[in-house]
């Protein structure tokens, strides 16, 4: 056996090639247990980078009444780039085996200067992802799956831009199913470490009372515990639980790098996915502005029999989602007239 045939004896007509094996990835059991221990063996830096985010997020939400709105929408902001700048910051602390270089401070040194490479990045991956979507939703998942670890290529090997999108489609080609489940696994757990804090909060009847002067105005206790389980564990065990799939991948890949030609291809499909991306995009938009512009009487019909115009803006849902994103000054700057 000279690993090329099944029979080095047989005729040349039966030599069958081998086909080579395919180095198994770590079971997602295994992944969660790895990413639970790198989590308390690093607990502290852990926090420490959560903290930031977290604590931008809290004040975008608790500013959304008290303060000037043009002030709100600054700090929504500042407080997605936050969230953008925490999780490149805890990708390099998991990079460097939970010891960065300069600690807290340094890591989100590194997360500072590949700001603008991961949003950039993060663009150029949704409008491929988008133009897989159009052509019959499937594409687009697959795709989207291929791209998952460009942020992690990003952090890790230091490629950007098509080079990053590459690598990721490289390490997730062949492993499409078991980093679907992988994921999915994860998914999983989340969801029942959330319903188990639920029922705790229902269980032990924990109190309601607002955090700015009652329970419609501010937030709720439950709702606090909630976020901080987000922020401080959820947050930084998908980051830690991502980046252990990342370089179970990667090492799974190494025995087999890709040549310049199947780089080549795949930078070729990637910028069809685009245009194919860009152009629906474009198309979208062109044709949402028309059948806006055709219903504009009916929508506003409606809008006044519905007694839009009346409603007080500050009737409108605080959730971290719209505030973060900055996106509920402008809604009430048009529902409440301001």
């Amino acid at each position: 056996m000279n690993g090329q045939t099944l029979n080095a004896n047989a005729p040349v007509f039966l030599q069958v090639p081998e086909t080579p094996a395919v180095p198994a990835l770590p079971s997602a059991g295994q992944l969660f247990k790895e990413t639970l221990r790198f989590y308390r063996a690093h607990l502290g830096i852990m926090l420490g980078i959560a903290a930031a985010p977290a604590a931008l997020a809290a004040i975008a939400e608790l500013s959304g009444k008290a303060a000037p709105q043009f002030f709100v929408a600054i700090i929504g902001i500042v407080a997605a780039l936050a969230g953008i700048a925490g999780r490149i910051a805890l990708m390099d602390a998991v990079a460097e085996n939970g010891t960065p270089g300069g600690g807290i401070t340094g890591a989100y040194q590194k997360a500072v200067h590949l700001l603008v490479p991961a949003i950039w990045l993060s663009a150029l991956g949704s409008i491929a992802i988008i133009g897989g979507f159009f052509l019959l939703v499937v594409p687009g998942v697959i795709l989207g799956l291929s791209l998952s670890f460009s942020l992690y290529v990003l952090v890790g090997e230091d490629k950007r831009g098509f080079a990053a999108l590459v690598a990721s489609w490289q390490y997730v080609r062949g492993y499409w199913l078991p980093v679907a489940w992988r994921f999915l696994f994860f998914g999983i757990v989340i969801i029942l470490m959330a319903l188990a804090v639920s029922i705790v909060l229902a269980v032990s009847g924990a109190p309601i009372d607002a955090l700015r002067g009652g329970p419609s105005q501010g937030a709720s206790f439950g709702g606090v515990v909630q976020a901080l389980v987000s922020n401080f564990i959820v947050f930084p065990l998908s980051v830690i639980y991502a980046f252990s799939l990342y370089r179970a991948l990667r090492r799974a890949k190494a025995a087999s790098a890709p040549g310049a030609e199947e780089t080549a291809a795949l930078r070729k499909r990637l910028k069809i996915f685009m245009i194919i991306g860009i152009v629906g995009i474009v198309i979208g938009v062109a044709a949402l502005g028309m059948l806006f512009v055709r219903y504009l009487p009916e929508i506003q019909n409606i809008l006044e029999n519905a007694g839009v115009n009346t409603v007080a803006p500050d009737a409108l849902p605080q959730t971290p989602l719209n505030t973060a994103a900055g996106l509920l000054p402008l809604l009430r700057s048009f529902i409440g007239g301001r």
